[in-house]
């Protein structure tokens, strides 16, 4: 919200839209698109089998709701078995995440295979490779891991149909005060119309500017402040809201030198 006309007599802001009502038509297809393109199940597969004691091959693939990826083949005399490294990272509020992962090992690299958090599962994987190399009468070894993030997907999709909505729900709002006449009006449009309100400068009892509650401030630790006049019939009327405060106790200052409390 910025300040448009200033002097004496008159103090008039502005709160354009315009930036929010662009970022929302840009995310809403973008949370339409994310479920629809890549929810769904992947595959991973590492077969293998032995043709004699320490000749044959391994084959490692993943296949999604796309088609196949390009298979990737290991001679078993190149290969030196299986390991599972842990993962750990921090989110901003210090909560731990762990992260386990499978790399089957050859002579000239380590290869990824999968990940997930599920330690057990994935070291009962390790193991039945180890064991097809140490066990040199085990003719074949078949390992088929199921991955679904339908519902993730999903959720994604979601909170970005949710942001494309706040923002495309915004108002273009202006807000004008009149010593002269003693009165003030806030007129807004967006998709919701047009809205025009016109009151007395003497029912403002109050500027307020107070902490937003909104839930992704909490989630993300941000501080969100929202400016607000509020009426002399308890009625509060928003005015905007964002993450200066020094500028909205300059509009908060501003306000009332116009209109005297």
């Amino acid at each position: 919200m910025k300040i448009i006309e200033q002097n004496s007599n008159k103090l008039t802001l502005h709160s354009r839209a315009l930036g929010s009502w662009i970022l929302g038509s840009l995310i809403a297809p973008i949370g339409i698109l994310i479920p629809l393109l890549f929810a769904g199940k992947t595959i991973h597969l590492f077969n293998c089998d032995r043709t004699s004691t320490n000749e044959g091959s391994c084959k490692i693939q993943e296949i999604h709701r796309w088609g196949k990826k390009t298979p990737t083949v290991i001679l078993i005399n190149k290969l030196k078995g299986a390991r599972l490294d842990t993962r750990v990272t921090y989110d901003k509020k210090r909560k731990k995440h762990t992260i386990y992962k499978v790399y089957i090992l050859t002579k000239q690299k380590n290869i990824y295979f999968i990940e997930n958090s599920k330690r057990q599962y994935l070291e009962s994987i390790v193991n039945q490779i180890n064991e097809f190399l140490k066990n040199k009468t085990q003719p074949n070894l078949r390992i088929r891991s199921v991955s679904d993030n339908f519902v993730l997907m999903y959720i994604i999709g979601g909170i970005l149909e949710s942001c494309s909505i706040a923002l495309l729900r915004a108002d273009d709002t202006i807000c004008s005060f009149d010593k002269k006449s003693g009165n003030f009006y806030i007129k807004k449009r967006g998709i919701r119309g047009k809205r025009f309100q016109v009151e007395r400068n003497m029912n403002i009892s109050d500027v307020r500017i107070e902490e937003s509650n909104r839930w992704e401030d909490k989630k993300t630790g941000k501080i969100t402040y929202k400016l607000s006049l509020v009426l002399k019939s308890g009625e509060s009327l928003f005015l905007h809201s964002g993450s200066s405060i020094e500028h909205y106790m300059n509009i908060d200052d501003n306000i009332r030198k116009i209109i005297n409390i």
